[in-house]
């Protein structure tokens, strides 16, 4: 059960500290504690320096499907 509490602590904080959900990080926060489990060090990420899957490949459809609406 640590590892699941652990994994939704991550999760909740996996758009860093400023845009993390804020609620989730704190239900995840107390069930660690409850449990005596430690509360992972975890570094603030910037949310713009993450891709989500794919991200290049739609970014060049987005550019295709524009350069050819701009053709038209």
């Amino acid at each position: 059960m640590t590892g699941s509490a652990t994994a939704a602590y991550r999760l909740a904080w996996a758009d860093g500290e400023l845009n993390h959900f804020h609620w989730d990080l704190k239900a995840a926060r107390e069930l660690l504690v409850t449990m005596g489990a430690p509360i992972p060090q975890l570094a603030s990420v910037d949310p713009a320096t993450v891709k989500i899957g794919m991200e290049d490949d739609i970014l060049a459809l987005i550019a295709k499907l524009r350069a050819r609406s701009e053709g038209s």
